[in-house]
């Protein structure tokens, strides 16, 4: 749901914002850690990434070792980022050459290479169409594979596709937490969206069932 505080959830988690209580990060207080030793545990990809100078996508993805004190990597790693995302003919491109969805692919590449042990990702999905959104969320299992991943969604079938736990929140507090089959039953979906969600994806699923919106062979 809008305004369940998903974004400052994980703004806290990486210590963007102030919060009560205690976050920790193999047993060190996340709020008396150096940035640059929290940004090699945790990185956050937000819904919108201000740049204020116009890089080329290499550069923007080498950004993201800037918290290392040796700033460098193999061009060879840097092109294998490149590839795996689907950008790798724009890595001599400015941003501002972009679209909106190629921008946020350079984002997540940047993502790669900072290399933290917790990635979270907040609607890292806007801006990108469908083949794109398909592309990553098939491979996100397999890119982040020995990582923590924690990612905001609002479409409940890129959540189907991830191997996750999921929760869910409803007036800033956790509603539902558990195996996606169980938080995605229609009763809790009908409670946290106020609809019939299933009844909306059935009739949905019919008609494309049916072929009214496909190309017949």
């Amino acid at each position: 749901m809008n305004g369940s505080g998903k974004s400052t959830l994980l703004k806290c988690l990486c210590n963007f914002l102030d919060y009560k209580g205690s976050i920790k990060i193999n047993g060190n207080e996340i709020r008396g850690m150096k940035p640059k030793d929290l940004a090699q545990k945790i990185t956050i990809l937000s819904q919108q990434t201000t740049m204020y100078f116009d890089y080329k996508v290499i550069d923007v993805i080498k950004f993201g070792l800037y918290s290392y004190e040796k700033f460098n990597i193999n061009d060879e790693k840097i092109y294998e980022v490149l590839k795996n995302i689907g950008i790798h003919n724009l890595k001599d491109k400015y941003m501002s050459e972009l679209s909106g969805g190629e921008r946020q692919k350079v984002y997540i590449g940047r993502v790669f290479v900072q290399n933290p042990d917790i990635i979270l990702l907040d609607e890292f999905n806007n801006n990108l169409d469908i083949k794109s959104q398909i592309h990553i969320v098939e491979n996100l299992n397999n890119w982040f594979k020995d990582k923590i991943l924690i990612s905001v969604f609002h479409d409940l079938n890129l959540v189907r596709n991830l191997n996750s736990k999921v929760i869910a929140l409803k007036d800033s507090k956790i509603y539902k937490y558990g195996d996606t089959d169980e938080v995605f039953c229609n009763e809790n979906l009908r409670e946290i969206y106020e609809v019939d969600v299933e009844n909306f994806m059935r009739n949905s699923l019919r008609k494309w069932e049916k072929g009214k919106y496909l190309f017949k062979n």
